[in-house]
C-alpha cells in the first residue's frame, strides 16, 4: 500500500510543478534591469559620426538630406535597419557611422536613433535615446556632424 502511494505521488507530483515551473519561463513586464553608469558610457562611446573628404565637398543641406534619404530607406524593416545604414555604399562614401548593438549590453532594450538638422550650420545631427519597458528613458544625446 504504501509503495502505491508513493508510486502515485512520484506520478501526480511532476504534473503539479510542470506548470509552475513554465509560467517562471514567462518574460514578466518590468523584469529588465536599469543600465548601469558604464553600460551608458559604453553607449555613448560607441557612436561614430564623422564626416569623410568627400561629405566635405558636399553642402551642408545636401549632407543632411542623403543621411535623411538613406534612413528613410531602411527605417521600414527595424530588424536589419541598423546593420543597413552602418553599411550602406553611398552614405559611406561621405560619413562614417557606427554604434553599438544595444544586445549586447543589455537584452530589452532599445536603441533608437534619427537624425535633425542643426537650425544654424544646417549640419546632421545624430541623436539617439534607450530605454526599456520598464526604464523608457534611460539615455539620451546627440551628435553633432562637424566640418
Amino acid at each position: 500500500m504504501k509503495k502505491n502511494i508513493f508510486t502515485l505521488l512520484g506520478i501526480i507530483t511532476p504534473v503539479i510543478i510542470t506548470p509552475i515551473t513554465v509560467v517562471s519561463c514567462i518574460k514578466v513586464p518590468g523584469s529588465q534591469k536599469k543600465l548601469t553608469t558604464t553600460q551608458i558610457q559604453t553607449i555613448e562611446n560607441g557612436f561614430k559620426f564623422e564626416i569623410t573628404e568627400a561629405g566635405k565637398k558636399l553642402t551642408n543641406e545636401k549632407l543632411f538630406e542623403l543621411i535623411n534619404n538613406t534612413y528613410k530607406k531602411y527605417e521600414t524593416d527595424p530588424r536589419t535597419f541598423a546593420n543597413n545604414l552602418k553599411t550602406d555604399k553611398e552614405l559611406s562614401k561621405y560619413i562614417n557611422l557606427d554604434f553599438v548593438n544595444i544586445n549586447d549590453i543589455e537584452s530589452g532594450h532599445t536603441l533608437r536613433i534619427w537624425f535633425t538638422q542643426d537650425k544654424d550650420t544646417k549640419l546632421p545631427v545624430l541623436n539617439w535615446h534607450v530605454g526599456c519597458e520598464s526604464y523608457p528613458n534611460e539615455a539620451e544625446g546627440k551628435i553633432k556632424l562637424e566640418k
